[in-house]
């Protein structure tokens, strides 16, 4: 069946819901075998599709029905590792519809988070949820990854009494592009206004934030200022932060052939703050 939410401009949206039958309905995860440990790369599809049938007891295919992944962990946060069915044209996000043999397969694509260690530390697991929404009948059973409560009319949990075993391992980066802070000025000895803001990503096409990536920052010329990281790695967006702090006495090298390094001399510099230093070259002049 289905129920229509529409606007006198004629705009509309349509939900479809499935009827469970009187006779009782058999729900079948057809692969991968139980406790299968599913592994890749973040942001990055899986090898191992799930499939799933259902029907009815007497055999009969049951169209239409929503099957979605449901991430399963004893430490669950934020920072949890997840994984989600690649959504199908026509369902929730990530879902995927029985088609009219009952049969829905669900390609599976890893989060963006990492697994915080290597198989079995921290482990995270999935349960694959049939015909109902990410709703805990049972929330008392949240933390038991092997009875998690998903049954009755909020849908069916599948493997019966069992898990898959789910480890995420870090995305590559591929590429690091400017967020913000690029273009200030700042007196000596002073910290720059806006912090300096980048954001790593992987090599997907649209590409996606890479996180938990070391991101190393340097000064050119060496010891005209500081900059200092706001964490070592990037965060959930992928981004890294720093702020810098001017030198109180900045000092110009240009190379092996200088013969002196001068500190700023505020009655040469003019007031430009894109003359970060001044250097007198021999023979040259003042150089910006």
């Amino acid at each position: 069946m289905t129920v229509t939410a529409s606007l006198a401009n004629g705009q509309s949206v349509t939900f479809t819901l499935t009827e469970i039958p009187t006779e009782a309905s058999v729900v079948l995860v057809t692969s991968p075998a139980a406790n299968t440990l599913l592994q890749g790369a973040a942001n990055s599809p899986s090898s191992m599709p799930i499939t799933v049938t259902v029907s009815t007891n007497g055999g009969q295919p049951i169209p239409n029905v929503s099957v979605r992944l449901v991430t399963i962990s004893l430490y669950a946060s934020p920072a949890s590792p997840t994984a989600n069915c690649a959504t199908q044209a026509g369902a929730d996000a990530g879902s995927v519809l029985t088609n009219s043999a009952g049969l829905a397969t669900c390609n599976v694509v890893f989060g963006r988070v990492p697994s915080t260690g290597p198989a079995p530390n921290n482990p995270a697991y999935l349960r694959v949820l049939i015909g109902g929404v990410e709703y805990f009948l049972y929330p008392q059973n949240y933390d038991s990854a092997v009875t998690l409560g998903l049954g009755g009319p909020d849908g069916f949990a599948a493997p019966p009494n069992a898990r898959y075993g789910l480890m995420v391992t870090p995305a590559t980066p591929a590429a690091v592009q400017i967020i913000g802070g690029n273009f200030q000025c700042a007196n000596r000895g002073q910290t720059i206004p806006r912090s300096l803001v980048v954001q790593v990503l992987d090599g997907s096409s649209p590409p996606n934030p890479v996180l938990s990536t070391p991101v190393t920052w340097s000064v050119v010329p060496s010891g005209t200022a500081v900059v200092t990281p706001m964490s070592p790695t990037t965060d959930s967006n992928g981004w890294s932060n720093a702020t810098v702090v001017l030198a109180s006495e900045l000092r110009c090298g240009f190379g092996a052939s200088d013969r002196h390094d001068h500190k700023w001399n505020n009655g040469d510099l003019q007031p430009l703050c894109q003359r970060v230093c001044y250097h007198y070259r021999l023979g040259l002049g003042p150089r910006w």
